[in-house]
């Protein structure tokens, strides 16, 4: 066995195997057995590289995650804006229908439908003339409001 001192890859050896039956010499370069190039490595994954492959998907997964809870949150903030907006119509129609005396007397009340609250409030402006303002407002979200106010005359 012939070794050197050292080639691109750190030294090396060379193992020479004489066939004689075919009168040929074979020669095979291999580093040796205590060589960093040829230590086995091992065919799976280390510790690095999961570690490192499961902070990138946890962080995937976490992104998705915030996602699907803000869609989830503007959803139900949405849902809630048009039941709020819903009860502030029908309060509306319900007091236009009544007479314009009895109008004053809504002062103060309050209507609820599910999460939304409505206030109303009556105040006579003139002997003719009558301002009503209703409010609703969520009771889960507190962001989601709305305010009509409208005068109605006498035409008697």
């Amino acid at each position: 066995m012939e070794h050197s001192k050292g080639g691109l890859f750190g030294p090396i050896e060379a193992i020479c195997y004489l066939d004689q039956s075919m009168n040929t010499r074979t020669i095979h370069l291999v580093q040796p057995a205590n060589h960093p190039e040829t230590a086995p490595r091992s065919a799976g994954f280390n510790l690095i590289e999961v570690a490192i492959s499961m902070a990138i998907i946890l962080t995937i997964l976490l992104g998705v995650m915030a996602s699907i809870s803000t869609a989830s949150i503007a959803e139900m903030t949405a849902s809630e804006g048009v039941a709020n907006q819903l009860l502030l119509s029908q309060t509306l129609e319900e007091l236009k229908s009544n007479d314009f005396d009895d109008l004053i007397t809504f002062n103060g009340q309050v209507v609820t439908n599910g999460t939304n609250r409505a206030t109303i409030q009556a105040a006579l402006v003139t002997t003719d003339l009558v301002r009503l303002q209703v409010d609703v407002a969520s009771t889960s979200f507190t962001d989601v409001t709305s305010s009509a106010v409208f005068l109605i005359a006498d035409m008697n």
